[in-house]
């Protein structure tokens, strides 16, 4: 004798279980007769409900009230979602990235950690606290306590002119005082067409980290317009090694135009040093040449002086 095939007339089988052996027949109708494989396949598809894909329909919904207190348990608290941790044996709470939250305990992250620069400084977050953020010339800040935001890292040394040798020869800058805003300042005179350069010795920061070394050259010149070329040279000296006439490399550049402008213009050019860096501790003798030849090629270079308030370098 041949068993009817299951199911019967007017019911259909499940969509949420579909394993073999688990998909029970739905009942649609109110004479719908019940046939013993309902009672086995509901019974087997209601002891391996998983709620995998083909064993029943995902979960959509956690308890809101109860405290975790045993491994497995589960809650959404608010905005927290909070579990059970064996391991601890406390409730813990999951990082939210949408609101504000006090993280407990050391997080140690496999990868760096990106941060949007922020447009301005945040404010104050006031005694015992401290924000770390991307500031100014994409550079890490911190502004802790009460205190003004701060440039995380190497310190960068600035260099004002009569810090520059020069003999005041061919090929050198001169030194002299020019009048800004009513006042004398002393500066380092670039001429138009001479490739003029004055050097700068000092040692690599021990606590430098390799970053790029960026190199901020502060000038003015006279009410006309043009081009200027800065170049930054370097030779480098390890520790141990003879200090040497080795041939200048030039390590960055920028060619900046002087606007029209009634009375002298504050300038400032950046120039970053990223490849072939020097190690902490190294020797660098620096040179801030400007270079005719490349104001020429870039256009229509400046007919006269720029003058040099100060050179900032930043190892990081």
């Amino acid at each position: 004798m041949t068993a009817p095939p299951y199911p019967g007339p007017t019911k259909t089988l499940s969509n949420n279980y579909t394993v073999d052996g688990t998909q029970f027949a739905v009942a649609d109708e109110d004479g719908d007769a019940l046939e013993p494989e309902d009672i086995w396949r509901h019974g087997r598809a209601f002891e391996e409900h998983t709620h995998d894909d083909e064993r029943g329909l995902p979960v959509r919904r956690l308890d809101a009230v109860s405290t975790p207190a045993e491994t497995g348990q589960v809650r959404v608290d608010g905005d927290d979602f909070r579990w059970w941790g064996g391991a601890s044996g406390a409730v813990i709470s999951a990082v939210t990235s949408g609101t504000d939250q006090t993280v407990e305990g050391i997080k140690r992250f496999a990868d760096p950690i990106l941060l949007p620069r922020q447009v301005s400084a945040p404010p104050a977050p006031g005694t015992g606290l401290g924000y770390l953020y991307l500031g100014p010339n994409d550079r890490l800040y911190l502004r802790s306590g009460l205190n003004p935001g701060a440039p995380v890292g190497t310190p960068g040394l600035l260099v004002p002119a009569l810090a520059w040798q020069t003999q005041q020869t061919t090929g050198q800058p001169s030194v002299a005082q020019i009048n800004l805003g009513g006042d004398p300042v002393w500066s380092l005179v670039y001429n138009q067409a001479q490739n003029q350069q004055a050097t700068l010795m000092t040692v690599v920061p021990y606590n430098y980290g390799g970053t790029p070394i960026a190199c901020y050259v502060h000038w003015t010149y006279p009410v006309v317009v043009g081009l200027v070329n800065w170049t930054l040279l370097a030779q480098v000296t390890p520790p141990g090694v003879a200090f040497s006439a080795a041939p200048w490399v030039a390590v960055a550049a920028i060619t900046d135009n002087a606007p029209a402008a009634a009375t002298a213009v504050h300038m400032r050019s950046l120039m970053q040093w990223t490849t072939a860096l020097p190690q902490p501790g190294d020797a660098v003798k620096f040179a801030l040449k400007r270079d005719h030849p490349t104001e020429t090629a870039a256009g229509a270079s400046l007919p006269g002086d720029a003058f040099v308030l100060d050179a900032g370098l930043v190892f990081g």
